[in-house]
C-alpha cells in the first residue's frame, strides 16, 4: 500500500493490477476462439481494466483470484453456444464484447465487492439480426381547459 499526501492529510492508495475482463483461462472456450476469429482480442485494451489489488490484511480492494467469477462466465459461453451452434465469428465476437461490457459495469458499479463476490447478471440476449420498427404513435392532442370558464 502506498500512502500518499501531507502532514495534516494522507490518503493511502491501493496497488493497482490489471484484470482480464474475460479470464486468460477462458481463451481456449470455443465461443471465446470463434470471438477472437471475429476480431475480439483476449490482450486487448478492450479486455482490460485496471483495479484495486484485494488485500486479506485490510479487506480493501477488488482483484483476487475469482473462480466464481470465472464459472458465471464459463456458463454464459456454453449456453451461447448450446444456442447457437452454428454462430459466425463476428457473432460470437459480438456476444463476447457484450459480455465484457456487462462484467466491466458490475465491476465499476461495486466497487467495495471483490470480483469473485460479483453476481453477474446477463444483459446480452441472443438475436437473430432482424430489425423490428416500432410504429410511431401519433401525438395526442390535450384537452385545454379554460379556468375562467369552470
Amino acid at each position: 500500500m502506498t500512502m500518499f499526501g501531507t502532514a495534516d492529510k494522507v490518503v493511502k492508495a491501493l496497488p493497482k493490477e490489471e484484470h482480464h475482463i474475460i479470464p486468460r483461462s477462458l481463451g481456449k472456450h470455443d465461443v471465446v476462439k470463434a470471438a477472437r476469429e471475429g476480431g475480439f482480442k483476449l490482450e486487448g485494451k478492450e479486455n482490460k481494466m485496471t483495479v484495486d489489488k484485494f488485500s486479506k490484511a485490510t479487506g480493501e480492494g477488488q482483484h483476487g483470484k475469482h473462480p466464481n467469477y470465472t464459472e458465471q462466465l464459463r456458463k454464459e459461453f456454453d449456453n451461447f453456444g448450446k444456442r447457437n451452434p452454428n454462430a459466425s465469428p463476428e457473432q460470437s465476437a459480438k456476444f463476447v464484447r457484450g459480455q465484457v461490457s456487462n462484467a466491466k459495469n458490475a465491476i465499476e458499479n461495486n466497487s467495495n465487492t471483490k470480483i469473485n463476490d460479483l453476481e453477474l447478471k446477463n444483459t446480452t440476449l441472443p438475436t437473430d439480426e432482424i430489425k423490428v420498427t416500432k410504429p410511431i404513435e401519433p401525438i395526442k392532442p390535450i384537452k385545454v381547459i379554460n379556468p375562467w370558464e369552470v
